[in-house]
């Protein structure tokens, strides 16, 4: 370091010399000769490259022009003394902040030399960064670490992407976070507009030198096109090429930034950026990684909130369109059916009328035709109020082992006529009473025995029930109730298609087994809405077994006797329970005189054969007969009755079959119709 006693050998303008600039760029530290009044006489080499500043520049200028915290006065040469040694921040002509060591000496006791002071800075910057950079990158990891999990976890995109950015935003150092986004409109050109900002005070979005609300693509293209191509920016604001991005990015007081571009599917989405608005300094390069690392996570979240987004919009159309459907067909099988139920009542009719051996062939062709035709359009129309949701399950009281006896009645004459044999197997642990939906459950059932009986050419069919477990806290079961047979089977690869809608087994022939594809979709639906589920094990060529589970059921009392379950459920009944009959019973509707005599007429044959044999076809053809003179006179109470007893008919609901048959002469308000 100079002594004071070398400059009194100099001559008096010791700065101004070419050996003494040569001896000081000798120095390792930059080296400032002050006058009097702290300002600069000359520096040497180093300090140019420590300022940024020229030596020109520099000459003539006050020393406070490098340190902001400086002030002249008469205590700073004290201050300086007593804090030799100590670090100071020094700001460079690009704005950039360095941390150095001041050392001086005093040559104010020279009172013939225009030098003061001579100032020696020592840069620490890099020393100390690597601290101060170990403790960043450590911040940012965590950021990044805390970010990634609000991306992930949150279900919420927007709310999800204003945590994670704001996270990272603090621990980066940075001012201001813009993240924007490219909409196309075929109306007008491409544009980038803002979808998301954060600044540690108030961005004043869209206020006169502020970030802008909306860019325009050809302005990304014009002055930033490696961003396109989804290459990233990274550095300080004066350094960017075009001045017209330097002017722009000047008024809106960004001195460095990173820039990444955001590409969703290959396709350039937007860009995010971080900038520096109170420091020109570059990120380390950890930091710039780290950041980098989060954009491809962003990219993934907002891809997968996309793809969410389409799905949702995708299954919304989807459930409109298929309550539209399920509306129209709802609609139009109600429709359907009452000319068809008038149809099939006129020629039970025509029966009476037409003696003639063809007539009356032409006219059980349209009998078979139409009954086939309703039962089709019952099942639509059940599909079609199961998607729309209007199914709901009525609970009721059943008898378990009564309904199977109910299908052995109604399919013992086809299993006899087939040559095959139908078992029952029901558990003793199998409580008598337990509380369901009856018609929905007879309905399952019955359409898996009919489908056993319908393939089941040799050997014979078992309907068997069981129970799975008991549950002492809740006082529930759950059941199983099997269907199984020796018919042809089912393929394997086939075995789920079947419960499709309107599908059926491959090459199966239609003009043999005939059938819609509805029942086991039917089933299968209305089983998962009890809250059970149904299987099937088949083997083709060797028959097939439907398994249907019910959890939680309720039940009424032990296993015993049904008459005795039956007092004990009457007993815990709030009220009595209201039969689909008593639901038919007569209004205050006029019935006029013609009408009347038909119903009369329907009495004395339709409905008394249907009474006396309790066959199927005979209440079909009853049923339709009724319901061809309420839908001529308009009769809504015998209308409501037909439409009970034919969904009592297509559920094989033998007791309520026989309540809807001896309820009709109340219905029709036939005096002294006991039938008798």
């Amino acid at each position: 370091m100079f002594k004071p006693q070398d400059f009194k050998k100099m001559n008096s303008n010791p700065w101004d010399s070419g050996f003494v600039r040569d001896l000081m760029d000798t120095v390792h530290g930059g080296v400032f000769l002050l006058d009097r009044a702290f300002t600069i006489l000359t520096v040497n080499e180093t300090a140019t490259q420590l300022t940024n500043y020229s030596r020109e520049e520099l000459v003539g200028e006050s020393i406070t022009l490098l340190f902001d915290e400086m002030e002249i006065n008469e205590d700073l040469l004290a201050f300086m003394a007593a804090q030799e040694n100590d670090l100071m921040t020094l700001k460079t002509k690009s704005k950039q902040i360095r941390v150095v060591r001041r050392r001086f000496i005093d040559l104010s006791k020279d009172s013939d030399s225009p030098c003061r002071i001579i100032f020696s800075l020592e840069d620490m910057t890099e020393r100390l960064g690597i601290f101060d950079n170990y403790e960043k990158i450590q911040r940012i990891l965590k950021a990044f670490t805390l970010s990634i999990k609000e991306l992930i976890d949150t279900a919420d995109y927007h709310k999800a992407l204003i945590s994670s950015l704001t996270l990272l935003g603090k621990a980066s150092m940075a001012d201001r976070i813009f993240l924007y986004v490219l909409e196309e409109d075929p109306s007008r050109p491409p544009v980038f507009n803002l979808s998301f900002g954060w600044g540690k005070t108030d961005l004043n979005i869209g206020g006169p030198g502020t970030i802008k609300t909306a860019l325009p693509l050809e302005t990304l293209e014009k002055h930033l096109p490696g961003l396109l191509s989804g290459r990233p920016y990274h550095g300080l604001a004066e350094d960017v090429a075009s001045p017209e991005l330097q002017q722009y990015l000047h008024r809106q007081g960004t001195l460095a930034m990173i820039v990444f571009p955001v590409f969703i599917q290959e396709d350039f989405w937007g860009f995010l950026g971080f900038d520096q608005c109170t420091l020109a300094d570059i990120w380390p390069p950890e930091v710039f990684s780290t950041l980098g690392a989060f954009v491809s996570s962003l990219e993934k979240t907002i891809e997968r909130h996309l793809m969410q987004r389409d799905l949702t919009l995708a299954w919304e159309t989807a459930e409109k369109a298929s309550a539209m459907k399920s509306q129209f067909l709802s609609n139009m099988s109600h429709e359907i059916r009452t000319p068809i139920n008038a149809i099939l009542g006129y020629t039970s009719l025509l029966e009476d009328i037409i003696s003639q051996e063809e007539g009356r062939h032409y006219l059980s062709a349209v009998q078979k035709a139409g009954n086939m035709l309703v039962g089709l359009i019952s099942d639509i129309l059940d599909l079609a109020k199961i998607e729309s949701g209007e199914i709901k399950l009525q609970q009721d009281y059943i008898n378990v082992r009564r309904i199977y006896e109910d299908i052995v009645d109604v399919f013992e004459l086809k299993t006899k006529e087939n040559q095959i044999t139908l078992e029952i197997q029901v558990d003793p642990s199998v409580p008598d009473l337990i509380i369901q939906d009856e018609t929905r459950f007879r309905q399952i059932l019955f359409n898996l025995v009919g489908n056993a009986v319908k393939f089941t050419h040799e050997g014979g069919i078992v309907i068997s029930a069981r129970q799975l477990a008991f549950s002492e806290e809740t006082g529930t079961v759950d059941l199983t109730f099997s269907v199984k047979d020796t018919g042809i089977g089912i393929p394997e690869g086939e075995q789920e298609k079947i419960f499709d809608p309107f599908k059926q087994k491959d090459n199966q022939n239609a003009s043999v087994y005939g059938g819609t594809g509805l029942g086991l979709s039917i089933a299968r639906r209305l089983v998962e809405q009890m809250g059970g589920e149904i299987r099937l094990h088949s083997r083709e060529g060797e028959g097939s077994e439907f398994i249907l589970d019910l959890y939680q059921v309720k039940t009424v009392g032990a296993t015993g006797s049904f008459s005795a379950m039956m007092k004990q459920a009457r007993a815990l009944e709030k009220g009595p329970v209201r039969s689909r009959a008593a639901a038919s019973e007569p209004s205050a509707e006029v019935i006029p005189p013609e009408a009347k005599t038909l119903l009369e007429t329907i009495q004395g044959d339709a409905w008394l054969h249907a009474r006396q044999t309790q066959s199927m076809d005979s209440s079909r053809r009853f049923a339709g007969e009724v319901a061809g003179v309420a839908g001529n006179y308009d009769l809504s109470a015998l209308k409501n009755y037909s439409e009970n007893l034919a969904e009592a008919l297509g559920t094989y609901n033998a007791r309520k079959i026989r309540e809807l048959l001896e309820a009709f002469p109340r219905v029709a308000a036939i005096e002294g119709g006991d039938g008798s």
